[in-house]
C-alpha cells in the first residue's frame, strides 16, 4: 500500500450527472488529484477489513470523526481500491433533512443500486421493493400483522446482502449515520447482529454531533458490543501534517501563498482538511476568523444571483432536486442554469443525480444559518407549494417540514397525517410515530382540523398510539391510547367505543401485570358489542377478549368468547377484509379445548384453522395456528407430528421472509429446536444454532443460542456452553422460555463438571425468576428433578467428609425442591402430560438417591415415562437403572440397560453420557463389548488396579463402607485390599498409605 491521504469533506462516490448541467461535473473541484497525506494507518485498518471479507470472513467498522476532518474521503478512498480488487461497493447516506423524516434512506441507495447491477436478486425478495423509488406501498397493516412488514424488509435486505456476496465480496458504505432516522439505525443494527460471510460495512459518523441525548449514541454503544464491530476514529492533522497539507493543496491549485501565510492557515484549519481547503482558497490578505466566515466567504464570491439561489438551495437541506428547486424560484431556465454553473465552479454545490448537493454538509449549514428569518419563512412556503402536489414518497414529511416552518399549519396538519399513514406502510413505525405526533400537536391550532386532516381525532390518537407500539415505545402506545379512549367514549359510538378498549387491551397485554386490566376493557368492550350488528370490529372485540381470558386460564370463557367472533364472523360480507379474525378465534378455542381435556377436539379444531389460513393472506394469523397446533401435539407427546407441524410453520416464515425475526415465525424455530433434542435430531439443532455467527448480540438471536444450548451441554461442548450461558445471562433473561433453557443447561453443565453445588445454584436461581414470571408452571418439576440431582451429589461429599450437618441440609433443600415440584404439579392450569409425568418420576427417583437408597424400580418408571420419545432422558434413566441393578447384585440386567443407554449415547454423541455409562461398567466389572477388557496390568509399585481405586477413594476421606458403595464391592473385600496395599507400601496403617501413595505420585 503507498501513498499517503490527504482526506476533505467531499464525497466522491460518482453519481448520475443532472442532463441540465451535464458540463458541470467537468468542473475541477478544490483538492482533486491532491496526494494522500498522513492517513496510511486508518486506511491500512480499512483495507485489512476488506482483506479478512475477501479470506471469507465478515466485519464492520464505525467510523467517527469531527465534520471536515476528512471521513467521506477516506470512504471513496477505500470504496476506489475495492473496486479495483473486484469487490462489489454498495453505498449509501444519510442527509440533514431537517424535521423532515425519511426512512430508510441510505438502504434505498443501497437496494437500488442492488436493483440496477442484479435484478434477479431483488425479485426473490419482494418486500424490498417497497424501498425503490416509485414503487407502490402496501395497503395500511392490520393490527393483528403488527411489525410483519419491517420483520420482512430486515429479512430481505440480509437475505439478498448474504445472496449477493456468495458470488464475490462486498462492501457496504453508510455516510453520516449522525442524520440517520430510527428505523434505519434499526435495520442498521438487525444487519450487524446477523451473521454474514464476505460482507464489510463501514459507516461514518460526526463524533462532534453526539450530544447526551443524541439517539446514535445507544446505538453506537450496542453496536460495539458485537463481536467483528470496531471504532476507528479520524483525528485531526497534527501541526506539521496540517501545514504539508495546505503546502500540496497551494501547489495543486496553483495558489502563491508565503510560507508564513501557509502557517497561519494550517494553525487556523486546526488540523481539519475541510477548512484548510477554504481557507486556502479564501483568496483574500485578511484570513477571516470564524470558520462560518470561512464558509461563506466562498459563496459571497457568487454573483447576487447565484448567492440567491445557494441561499434558497440551503432550506432544502444537504440535498436538492433539480425539479423542486426549478419550481421554488422565480428565475428562468437560463437564469437557473447559469446560477447553477457558477455554484458549482466555485465549489458551492455539486451535481448529485437529479439534483444538486453542498460541498460540505457544514457549508450548507453555514448559509442556512446565515439567513433572515423573512427569508426562511418565504423560502419554506416556496418549498411547500412546489411539494403540495407531489405524491411520490418521502414528499409529504418534506411538505409537512416546509409547511410548518412557514407556519401553515393546515398544510402542515394534513402532510404530516399522509406522512404517517406512508411511514408506516413502508415498516418504518419510528418516523411514523414522529409525524403522527407532530399532527397531534398542530391539531387544536387548526380550524376544522377533521375536515383538513380527512381523519377524526380519535382515530389519529388511536393510530398514534399503534405506531408507537410497533415501534416497541408501548408506554408511548397506552398514553395515546388513553386518550383515544376518553375521545371514543365523547362520541356516543359504542362501536368506536369498544374497538378503542380492544386496541388499548392489547397494548396492556405487553406490559407486566397488565392483563388484570386489559381483561376489563375487553369485558367493556364486549358489553359495548353485544346488541349491535356483526362487523368486523365487533368480531375483533370477541376474539380479543376470548385470548386474554386464554391468558389468564379461563378456559371455559375462552372458548366462549371464540364462539360468538366465529359466529359473528358468518354474517359478515363476503368481500370483507376480516383479517382472518374466525381463524384467529379458532386457534383460541382449540387452545382452549386442549387445556381442558379435549386434546383430539383440539388437534381437529387447529388443523382446520391452518387450511382455511392457507392461502388467504393473513400470515400472522396463519403463523399463529401453526404454532399452536405444533405445541398441542408436542404437550400430548406426539413429538414427530410436532416437529413435522414446527417445520411447516417454519416454511411458510422463511417464504415470507420471517424466518429469523421475532413473533411466530421465530417461536416456531424455537419449538421446532427444542421438540428435536427430545427426537434426538441433534445435528439439525446445531446447523440451526451456528447460523447466527459467533455472536448473540441481539435478543432474536439470543432465542435461537438458547434453545441449542441443551445439544452443546450434552455433547460435552463445556467450554461454549460456558460462554453461551454468561452471554444470554447479562443480564438474566426475562423470556420464560430462555429462563428454561438457560437454567436446565446451566444446571446439568455444572453436574457433568463435578461442581454439584453451582448447579443447584442454576435451579435457586431459575426457579425463583419462574416463579415471578409464571408462578406454578410445571418446568419447575424438571427443576426439582435436576436440583435434586445436584443436592445428591452435595449430599454424598459431605457424608464422605463425615459433615452430617452439610448432608441433612442438602437432603433438606432437595426435598424443598420436590415440595415446590408437587404444587406445581396440584396448581397446574393444564393437564400433566408425558413429559410431565417422565420429570416427575425422574423426580421421585432422584429424591430415592437423595436418601441414600437405590430404587431400581423407580428408575424402571423414569424409562417406562420417558418412552413416549424422548431418547436422551430415557438413555440417562437407563443409566441410573443400571446404577441401582448393580448396587442389587443383578449384574446382568444393568448390562442389558447400559448396552442400550450406549447405543443412543453414541448415536447422539452424548459424550459426558457415553463416559457415565463406561465408568460404571468399568466399576461393575461390565463387559459393553466396545472395548477390549481390561488387562490386570500392575503400577510400578505392583499395585492392581482394584487396590488403587480402592486407595484413591481412602484419600478421598471415604470409610471401608463407602468405597464398597461405590465400587459395588463388600466392606470385608475392601479391608483385605486395603491390606494388601499397606503391605505393599510398607505403610502402617491407611493414613500412612496414603502419604506414602502421595510421595511416590501414585495418585496425581
Amino acid at each position: 500500500m503507498s501513498g499517503v491521504l490527504a482526506v476533505s469533506a467531499r464525497r466522491e462516490t460518482p453519481r448520475p450527472v443532472s442532463p441540465s448541467c451535464a458540463s458541470i461535473a467537468d468542473v475541477p473541484r478544490i483538492g482533486s488529484g491532491v496526494p494522500l497525506v498522513a492517513r496510511d494507518a486508518e486506511l491500512r485498518t480499512l483495507t485489512e477489513l476488506v482483506d479478512r471479507v475477501r479470506a471469507g470472513d465478515a466485519a464492520a467498522v464505525l467510523l467517527g470523526g469531527e465534520a471536515g476532518v476528512g471521513k467521506s474521503r477516506l470512504l471513496a478512498e477505500l470504496s476506489a481500491r475495492a473496486e479495483s480488487d473486484g469487490i462489489e461497493v454498495l453505498a449509501g447516506g444519510c442527509v440533514d433533512a431537517a424535521e423532515a423524516s425519511l426512512p430508510y434512506l441510505p438502504f434505498a441507495e443501497i437496494v437500488g443500486q442492488m436493483g440496477a447491477s442484479h435484478p434477479d436478486l431483488l425479485d426473490g425478495h419482494p418486500a424490498l421493493a417497497r424501498l425503490l423509488p416509485g414503487a407502490p406501498l402496501p395497503g395500511a397493516l392490520r393490527p393483528e400483522d403488527r411489525d410483519l412488514g419491517q420483520r420482512q424488509m430486515f429479512e430481505g435486505l440480509h437475505d439478498a446482502l448474504a445472496e449477493l456476496a456468495r458470488d464475490h465480496p462486498v462492501l457496504v458504505t453508510i455516510e453520516d449515520l449522525h442524520w440517520a432516522d430510527r428505523s434505519s439505525l434499526d435495520l442498521l443494527t438487525f444487519l450487524l447482529s446477523r451473521s454474514y460471510e464476505r460482507i464489510a460495512l463501514v459507516a461514518s459518523f460526526r463524533s462532534d454531533e453526539l450530544h447526551r441525548r443524541h439517539p446514535l449514541r445507544p446505538v453506537l454503544a450496542e453496536l460495539l458490543r458485537f463481536p467483528g464491530v470496531e471504532r476507528l476514529d479520524l483525528s485531526p492533522f497534527d501541526q506539521a501534517t496540517a501545514l504539508a497539507f495546505v503546502r500540496t493543496l497551494c501547489a495543486a491549485d496553483a495558489t502563491i501563498r508565503s510560507e508564513q501565510e501557509m502557517r497561519v492557515i494550517a494553525a487556523r484549519s486546526e488540523g481539519n482538511a475541510f477548512l484548510a481547503e477554504e481557507l486556502v482558497s479564501a483568496g483574500t490578505d485578511a484570513l477571516p476568523v470564524s470558520v462560518a466566515d470561512v464558509l461563506l466567504s466562498r459563496v459571497e464570491r457568487l454573483s447576487p444571483t447565484a448567492q440567491q439561489l445557494v441561499r434558497l438551495a440551503s432550506v432544502s437541506g444537504r440535498r436538492v432536486r433539480h425539479d423542486r428547486l426549478r419550481a421554488a424560484t422565480e428565475l428562468s431556465d437560463d437564469e437557473l442554469d447559469a446560477a447553477l454553473r457558477e455554484a458549482a465552479a466555485q465549489h458551492v454545490l455539486v451535481p448529485d443525480g437529479d439534483g444538486y448537493v453542498f460541498r460540505h454538509a457544514l457549508l450548507r449549514e453555514a448559509v442556512y444559518a446565515d439567513l433572515m428569518p423573512g427569508e426562511r419563512t418565504r423560502w419554506h412556503a416556496a418549498y411547500a407549494a412546489a411539494l403540495r402536489d407531489d405524491t411520490t414518497t418521502g414528499a409529504a414529511a418534506e411538505l409537512a417540514h416546509h409547511a410548518a416552518e412557514s407556519h401553515d399549519d393546515a398544510v402542515a396538519l394534513a402532510a404530516y397525517v399522509r406522512a404517517a399513514r406512508e411511514a408506516g406502510r413502508l415498516g418504518a413505525p419510528t418516523e411514523a410515530l414522529h409525524n403522527a405526533e407532530h399532527a397531534l400537536q398542530l391539531w387544536p391550532t387548526v380550524a376544522d382540523p377533521e375536515t383538513v386532516a380527512g381523519i377524526s381525532e380519535v382515530m389519529l390518537y388511536r393510530a398514534t398510539a399503534l405506531y408507537a407500539d410497533n415501534a416497541g415505545e408501548t408506554d408511548r402506545a397506552l398514553r395515546h391510547s388513553e386518550v383515544a379512549l376518553r375521545l371514543a367514549d365523547r362520541t356516543g359510538d359504542p362501536l368506536l367505543a369498544a374497538g378503542t378498549r380492544r386496541a388499548r387491551a392489547e397494548y396492556l397485554m405487553r406490559v407486566t401485570f397488565g392483563v388484570e386490566e386489559a381483561d376489563r376493557l375487553a369485558e367493556e368492550a364486549e358489553e359495548l358489542v353485544a346488541g349491535l350488528p356483526p362487523s368486523v370490529e365487533k368480531a375483533w372485540v370477541q376474539a380479543v377478549h376470548a385470548t386474554i381470558a386464554l391468558t389468564l386460564d379461563r378456559f371455559d370463557d375462552a372458548r366462549e368468547y371464540a364462539g360468538r367472533a366465529v359466529a359473528t364472523y358468518q354474517y359478515l360480507p363476503a368481500d370483507a377484509d376480516a383479517g382472518g379474525v374466525d381463524i384467529d378465534a379458532m386457534v383460541t378455542m382449540a387452545r382452549a379445548d386442549d387445556s381442558t381435556g379435549r386434546y383430539e377436539q383440539a388437534c381437529r379444531g387447529l388443523a382446520a384453522a391452518v387450511a382455511k389460513a392457507d392461502g388467504r393472506g393473513v400470515l400472522g394469523v396463519e403463523l399463529r395456528a401453526r404454532f399452536g397446533l405444533g405445541v398441542v401435539l408436542l404437550d400430548h407427546g406426539e413429538l414427530a407430528a410436532a416437529v413435522d407441524a414446527f417445520a411447516t410453520g417454519e416454511r411458510v416464515a422463511a417464504e415470507n421472509g420471517l424466518s429469523w425475526s421475532g413473533g411466530y415465525g421465530l417461536e416456531t424455530k424455537i419449538m421446532r429446536m427444542i421438540t428435536q433434542f427430545q427426537t434426538g435430531e441433534w445435528d439439525a439443532i446445531d446447523a440451526t444454532a451456528d447460523l447466527p455467527g459467533r455472536t448473540v448480540p441481539a435478543s432474536v438471536l439470543a432465542r435461537v443460542v438458547a434453545a441449542g444450548l441443551p445439544v452443546a451441554v450434552a455433547r460435552g461442548r463445556f467450554t461454549e456452553a460456558e460462554r453461551r450461558l454468561a452471554e444470554l445471562c447479562d443480564p438474566w433473561p426475562s423470556d420464560d422460555q430462555d429462563v428454561r433453557l438457560v437454567t436446565t443447561a446451566g444446571c446439568e453443565l455444572e453436574i457433568y463438571r463435578g461442581r454439584p453445588e453451582r448447579a443447584a445454584e442454576w435451579i435457586e436461581t431459575g426457579l425463583a425468576w419462574m416463579q415471578k414470571l409464571e408462578p406454578f408452571h410445571l418446568i419447575e418439576v424438571r427443576f426439582g428433578a435436576l436440583g435434586v440431582a445436584a443436592y445428591v451429589e452435595i449430599a454424598e461429599r459431605a457424608r464422605q467428609r463425615g459433615d452430617t450437618d452439610a448432608a441433612d441440609a442438602a437432603v433438606a433443600a432437595g426435598e424443598k425442591l420436590r415440595e415446590s415440584a408437587e404444587a406445581a404439579i396440584e396448581h397446574a392450569r393444564t393437564t400433566v402430560g408425558p413429559e410431565g409425568r417422565a420429570w416427575h418420576a425422574r423426580l421421585q427417583a432422584e429424591i430415592s438417591r437423595l436418601h441414600g437408597e437405590h430404587d431400581a424400580e423407580a428408575w424402571r418408571t423414569v424409562v417406562a415415562e420417558f418412552g413416549y420419545g424422548e431418547v436422551f432422558r430415557q438413555a440417562e434413566g437407563r443409566w441410573r437403572l443400571a446404577e441401582a441393578l448393580v448396587a442389587a447384585g443383578d449384574r446382568a440386567g444393568a448390562a442389558a440397560e447400559l448396552r442400550q443407554a450406549l447405543d443412543v449415547a453414541d448415536r447422539l454423541g452424548a459424550v459426558p453420557l457415553r463416559e457415565s455409562i463406561r465408568r460404571l461398567a468399568r466399576r461393575a466389572r461390565i463387559q459393553l463389548g466396545d472395548e477390549p477388557p481390561a488387562a490386570p496390568s500392575r503400577t510400578p509399585d505392583t499395585l492392581t488396579p482394584r487396590e488403587l481405586a480402592v486407595l484413591r477413594l481412602v484419600a478421598e476421606g471415604r470409610t471401608n463402607r463407602q468405597v464398597g458403595e461405590e465400587l459395588f464391592i463388600s466392606e470385608k473385600t475392601v479391608s483385605v485390599h486395603l491390606s494388601r496395599v499397606m503391605g505393599k507400601l510398607g505403610a502402617a496403617n491407611r493414613t500412612e498409605a496414603v502419604n506414602v501413595a502421595h510421595d511416590r505420585g501414585l495418585l496425581t
